[in-house]
């Protein structure tokens, strides 16, 4: 389990069987090899990144999105294929 996932308020509802069964709160989250997965309305299933610290106190969501934006600015379709591989 990542670290952060551990103390994430969103993480410990979605582990609650009873939040994520149809019409609960958490229906549209799952839990997969420990990580935390949110269904999009398209159908997708999009990796939830907690709001901890990662390596050297940078905040884990601010550090996905720089390294996506130092790759080149680029299309919105583009970022999120690089984002998703």
């Amino acid at each position: 389990m990542i670290k952060p996932y551990r103390n994430d308020p969103v993480y410990k509802l979605a582990q609650d069987s009873n939040n994520i069964s149809r019409g609960g709160k958490m229906q549209h989250y799952c839990i997969s090899d420990g990580l935390l997965y949110a269904t999009t309305r398209g159908g997708e299933d999009c990796l939830y990144i907690p709001k901890g610290h990662g390596i050297n106190g940078e905040i884990l969501r601010e550090l996905m999105i720089s390294e996506i934006h130092n790759k080149g600015h680029h299309s919105g379709d583009r970022n999120l294929r690089y984002a998703s591989e």
